[in-house]
């Protein structure tokens, strides 16, 4: 059993997010109880209750005032602590002003950019497990930050994808991957659930690499915990994280499948209505 935790960043309905996205940590649900002793073990030391890389990022909550020596440290440890226990970083991540430049009836589709982040990274899960050559009964355990405004609808798209009898056989199939590979995610507070804190800061550097590498911040090379996130994948056989940073022409690519899926649909359903 694999255990994976993911966290969202951005929102699309601020007009200064750049970016979109979702990313977070999987490891083996047995390394996950270490991992949770030693992570809050090292907030006790500093005397945090929760770690929010956006305050730790802008100096706000717990870490005000705080020095930038401080600050390195307690970053190091915490990167430290994912890397030992072994988690591969995935996540996606979608340009924000790709998606406001389609018409209202196509960003209808995405119902919110939210959804095709929350099942990217399900599916870079699924990815993953038949990368990694596991046996067939091996599931992962897929668990968000609780998010009220989109759960509930995020909830009945899986439950709608893994119940619905697709007439293609390619969604049949990726449809059939979902069922034998995870379990119904759940949602839970990142204060009570301490490896969604580990996701946050996957969440928050996917975001700022994002920016790198759309020229939006000036850097030759990625930011530290990127640099940390690509060796922890080193360590399990990967170049670099799962991550995707989707494009204009991924996002178009995504609206005509989902176009082509409609015609199809409503070509079957007339074709039963008609027999």
């Amino acid at each position: 059993m694999l255990s994976a935790f993911f966290d969202e960043t951005g929102h699309s309905r601020d007009e200064k997010q750049l970016f979109n996205g979702m990313a977070g940590v999987l490891a083996p649900a047995d390394h996950w109880e270490a991992f949770e002793e030693k992570w809050k073990r090292t907030l006790q030391e500093y005397k945090i209750r929760v770690f929010h890389m956006k305050d730790f990022a802008n100096f706000r909550g717990f870490f005000e005032g705080w020095s930038e020596a401080k600050r390195q440290k307690l970053y190091g440890k915490l990167l430290t602590h994912m890397e030992t226990t072994y988690v591969l970083p995935m996540g996606v991540s979608i340009p924000m002003e790709a998606f406001r430049g389609f018409s209202e009836e196509q960003r209808e589709k995405f119902i919110d950019p939210y959804y095709l982040c929350f099942l990217s990274v399900i599916t870079q899960s699924t990815i993953f497990m038949n990368n990694s050559g596991m046996s067939p009964e091996e599931k992962v355990a897929l668990v968000f930050s609780d998010q009220v405004e989109f759960k509930n609808k995020a909830q009945e798209l899986y439950d709608e994808i893994t119940q619905t009898q697709y007439d293609s056989v390619r969604m049949r199939s990726a449809t059939q991957i979902l069922k034998d590979r995870t379990l119904s995610p759940v949602f839970r507070d990142m204060r009570k659930i301490v490896a969604l804190q580990a996701a946050d800061i996957v969440a928050y550097e996917v975001y700022k690499e994002h920016e790198r590498r759309s020229g939006l911040r000036q850097s030759a090379k990625p930011r530290y915990g990127y640099l940390q996130m690509i060796e922890m994948s080193k360590k399990l056989g990967y170049k670099e994280p799962f991550c995707k940073f989707y494009t204009q022409a991924d996002l178009t690519d995504f609206v005509n499948a989902m176009e082509r899926e409609e015609k199809r649909k409503s070509y079957w359903a007339k074709k039963r209505a008609n027999s």
